[in-house]
């Protein structure tokens, strides 16, 4: 039986100063390892707010997740908006990433005219760093090349797999068959699960993991249809006014917060989220699929 993969980004708690609360990361990361069937977890993705760190703080944050990780749950570390192997070298030769062997690139959003400058670029870094594995992460279906994808493959057992954040749906066979393609794409998540991807990643893994495990994946992977019954209904309810109503990393942490994993704050100005209409919309939905 093929198992679809579970994978959570992680999320930066603030305190109410706006600095990391680390107390918070701890008892998240304890949280998250006791969850049965969790994969990996993807770190300084855009919804951990990684453009708000220093360098110190990128140091700490590693060293809690690393130290917490009790349960060796794989971390995969996104590297974000670098493509030139020769800066994507001085970035992972950084020390603080020495203990991660399992990165995350945003593939370039370039047109097929660079195909082979792509495909040079990435073969130097993937032969250089024989012993890490690595993802690209797709966020534009515009410039997705099979192809290139697939040439890239050929040339290097060490990259492994696609995070397709688009509704890009992929055809050619031999690529299919080669990477492992994760979903990251909540508002597309149950168009795209039918088709029994690889893994999923979803920050809703942090709180309604159990729903959606129990009710959705699990009856995939037996091949069977999940029940489109009415807490179906209210998370497809919940997931739209998340991403298309209001924040979504201040709504997921507004969610946490009401189960006492973290504090509401982001490194936005919305801090005081309580009284707002749509807020307290997720969260009547949030807890009616839990208790259901």
């Amino acid at each position: 039986m093929k198992k679809i993969k579970i994978y959570i980004p992680l999320i930066t708690p603030f305190d109410k100063n706006l600095n990391i609360d680390y107390l918070s990361l701890e008892k998240l990361m304890l949280y998250i390892i006791n969850l049965e069937n969790i994969d990996g977890i993807i770190l300084f993705d855009k919804i951990s707010e990684y453009y708000t760190f220093t360098v110190n703080e990128y140091i700490d944050i590693i060293n809690c997740i690393l130290n917490n990780n009790k349960n060796k749950i794989n971390i995969i570390l996104k590297i974000n908006n670098i493509y030139n192997y020769k800066d994507l070298i001085n970035i992972i030769d950084l020390k603080f990433y020495k203990d991660i062997n399992i990165i995350m690139l945003d593939f370039p959003n370039l047109n097929n005219k660079y195909k082979y400058d792509i495909i040079k670029n990435y073969n130097y870094l993937f032969k250089y760093y024989r012993y890490l594995s690595f993802y690209f992460y797709l966020n534009n279906k515009k410039y997705i090349d099979e192809n290139i994808l697939l040439e890239i493959k050929n040339s290097n057992k060490n990259f492994i797999g696609i995070i397709n954040k688009t509704n890009y749906i992929f055809n050619n066979y031999n690529l299919i068959n080669s990477l492992s393609i994760i979903i990251y794409n909540d508002l597309l998540f149950y168009k795209l699960i039918n088709l029994k991807p690889y893994g999923i990643i979803s920050p809703i893994f942090l709180f309604l993991f159990n729903y959606i495990y129990n009710n959705i994946i699990l009856n995939i992977n037996n091949n069977k249809l999940f029940i489109y019954d009415k807490n179906y209904y209210r998370l497809i309810k919940f997931i739209y006014i998340l991403y298309k109503k209001i924040n979504p990393i201040s709504g997921i942490k507004f969610i946490l917060d009401s189960i006492n994993l973290c504090e509401p704050y982001v490194k936005y100005p919305i801090y005081n989220v309580d009284k707002l209409l749509e807020y307290q919309k997720i969260k009547k939905i949030f807890n009616k699929i839990i208790i259901s």
